[in-house]
């Protein structure tokens, strides 16, 4: 499991992250993959998406990247555009992101 997530760190930024491209980089079968993840209790595309949540919500909260665009932290996180990113990032959370510029986690 360690060497798939530290994969999925290092990847996490492009957008083309998939299980094809862990696979090939791990030589692992797609069902190994799964069977490793089920393992682990998890599902590669919502944990995928909940490291670029965190990501994103991180930086954003961050006073120091108060200059950086919300669209280029969600490119930076592996988002493919910033409208899909803050569509799910309001499901996710229930406020644009915009809202949480500079906020502290509480």
């Amino acid at each position: 499991m360690t060497r798939i997530s530290d994969l999925i760190t290092d990847e996490l930024e492009n957008p083309l992250l998939s299980t094809k491209l862990v696979c090939r980089e791990l030589e692992l079968s797609r069902s190994t993959l799964f069977a490793i993840l089920a393992d682990a209790n998890m599902m590669f595309v919502s944990h995928i998406r909940e490291l670029r949540f965190q990501r994103c919500l991180m930086q954003i909260r961050d006073p120091r990247s108060a200059d950086i665009a919300i669209g280029e932290i969600a490119r930076r996180a592996g988002f493919a555009s910033q409208e899909s990113f803050t569509r799910a990032f309001k499901r996710r959370y229930g406020s644009p992101p915009g809202s949480y510029r500079g906020k502290e986690d509480s």
